[in-house]
């Protein structure tokens, strides 16, 4: 497989020879548009707003949790990075999914990638006590992945 490959910052191009070309660009991947232009989507009918905030690691600073709530509601949050201004800080990446319609097929087109304000996503999630760190002396470690409540349960 021959190519060009050109680089978004300095616009500069290369011509490249592959056996594979792995396109992991995205929902909006040039490459797939290109080789199957009239692709849809299914979509499972959930809105999800991402984000990242720098705080105090919460449980061993290593653990994705996901959190389910009422309404199948869920918000995912885990580490990305230690290397943050503050030390005893750490990068957390997070996701509140929030369903929002039936599933249906999409086109290309209507999927998004927009800003949104998180005073429109807070009230979602407000009441959850998201501070997890006051949770650590309640919860009992399970074979290093598992952490169940320390209620004799």
């Amino acid at each position: 497989m021959n190519g060009t490959v050109t680089d978004r910052d300095s616009k500069q191009a290369e011509k490249v020879t592959a056996r594979i070309l792995l396109a992991a660009d995205g929902v909006h991947s040039s490459v797939r548009q290109q080789l199957h232009p009239d692709t849809s989507f299914h979509w499972e009918g959930t809105r999800m707003f991402r984000g990242t905030a720098v705080r105090e690691p919460f449980l061993d600073g290593a653990t994705m949790t996901l959190i389910y709530g009422e309404e199948e509601k869920r918000f995912l949050v885990y580490p990305i990075s230690r290397d943050v201004e503050n030390e005893g800080e750490e990068l957390i990446n997070w996701v509140a999914m929030v369903p929002e319609a039936d599933s249906r097929t999409i086109s290309v087109d209507d999927t998004k990638n927009e800003p949104t304000d998180p005073k429109d996503v807070v009230p979602t999630f407000r009441g959850w006590g998201f501070d997890l760190a006051r949770h650590r002396r309640s919860l009992r470690r399970v074979d290093r992945r598992v952490a169940l409540p320390d209620d004799g349960s």
